[in-house]
């Protein structure tokens, strides 16, 4: 009686570890982790230009930095509208630019930069707004 007990325990035990084993498997019905997504440029300041400011003033902001390291190129618009919708420049891989066209005196103007990685993925900084010294 006590082989045949003996026998029993052995047999349950090994099947017990044989369900274990094949409930376990290599798929265990989650999926992986995809491939990390790449994420776009930091957010970033714009510098102040102050009212008063020539009417061709230097627009300047701090660097975006892309946290997979891709470079970054920059887009400014300004306008004397809010949002500014004129794009006055683009690609640019500094970060300042000094406004070409001679702005009108005595106007408030808005401004903004987006900057954007070799991916197409984009971060757009707040928009500030300066006024033009007077003629």
């Amino acid at each position: 009686m006590k082989t045949f007990q003996l026998k029993f325990k052995t047999l349950f035990i090994l099947f017990l570890v044989g369900f274990a084993f094949a409930s376990c498997s290599k798929d265990d019905g989650t999926t992986p982790d995809p491939e990390p997504k790449n994420q776009a440029p930091s957010s970033f300041d714009l510098m102040e230009v102050a009212d008063g400011a020539d009417l061709q003033p230097q627009l300047s902001w701090e660097a975006a930095k892309d946290p997979d390291g891709d470079d970054v190129a920059y887009q400014v618009y300004l306008d004397s509208q809010n949002p500014p919708e004129n794009p006055i420049a683009s690609n640019l891989e500094i970060s300042s630019f000094n406004v070409e066209d001679t702005l009108h005196p005595e106007t408030t103007y808005y401004w903004k930069v987006i900057a954007k990685d070799v991916n197409g993925n984009s971060t757009e900084s707040d928009i500030t707004s300066f006024t033009t010294r007077e003629m």
